[in-house]
């Protein structure tokens, strides 16, 4: 969920592989359990490791600006699909919020 939105993306058999290998919690249906019952990870969990790490040079916002970057120049994608792999209100809140779309099946691998 991202602002109370279903949100999917679509991962290759090796990403599905990494993820079966983490914890599990019964009837929790997040990709990261959070520390409540039944919850993913709260919004601050990602600055709190940062924290944590003594990175005070370093935001959750770079890291989605680092996976545009990478993804504009390292994949074949177009920007609404990249859009979709990272769901943000659009800078002017012109548009709807992004990752409303699903995807029924991972796009062909890039080299």
């Amino acid at each position: 969920m991202k602002s109370r939105r279903e949100h999917r993306v679509p991962l290759s058999p090796r990403a599905v592989e990494l993820l079966s290998g983490l914890y599990r919690e019964d009837g929790n249906s997040h990709v990261f359990v959070g520390a409540r019952t039944r919850a993913g990870l709260g919004n601050m969990a990602m600055p709190d490791v940062l924290q944590q790490m003594e990175q005070s040079d370093v935001t959750v916002h770079g890291f989605r600006s680092t996976f545009r970057d990478w993804a504009a120049e390292a994949t074949p994608y177009p920007n609404h699909v990249v859009e979709q792999a990272s769901p943000t209100l659009s800078a002017t809140r012109s548009r709807p919020p992004i990752g409303a779309a699903t995807f029924s099946r991972a796009p062909a691998p890039y080299e």
